[in-house]
């Protein structure tokens, strides 16, 4: 198992003057240092902000890869498709039920993320910050505020 993942997941804000900001710069900085002599590749994709469309980029690049990252750091090495079941699976709201009246039967589904309207996409994500936080150990920022 690689000690430091190959990949990270950073995020930012493009500013009225056109200059940037990163968030996280500190823990991107950190990340590097774990790659002395190496080159990189960064890949970067635009949303406007407080879209669903932006919401969705941030789960898909951002939380989803954050988490692939911390379950290999436990030993689980899944693809990205995989884990993004996983997930989605931790998650109650992700849950589509119903229950058959006459036999007490119930019938469950689990839920893609296009089901989601944004309400239930921001507390869908929500959700997984406080499970990144108490079982995984690391922090997912408030889509909110990026």
């Amino acid at each position: 198992m690689a000690k430091h993942p190959r990949h990270i997941a950073i995020t930012g804000k493009v500013l009225a003057n056109g200059t940037f900001s990163i968030y996280g710069k500190d823990a991107m900085l950190d990340y590097f240092k774990n790659w002395p002599n190496t080159s990189f590749v960064g890949y970067i994709k635009v949303y406007q902000p407080g879209t669903s469309q932006a919401l969705r980029g941030y789960y898909f690049g951002k939380v989803v890869p954050d988490f692939k990252n911390a379950l290999q750091d436990q030993g689980s090495y899944l693809t990205q498709e995989e884990t993004e079941a996983y997930i989605r699976a931790l998650c109650p709201i992700m849950l589509s039920e119903s229950v058959n009246e006459q036999t007490g039967a119930y019938t469950s589904k689990l839920r893609t993320l296009s089901e989601l309207d944004t309400s239930e996409l921001y507390l869908y994500i929500d959700h997984l910050k406080e499970i990144a936080a108490q079982d995984y150990h690391f922090f997912i920022d408030d889509p909110r505020t990026i």
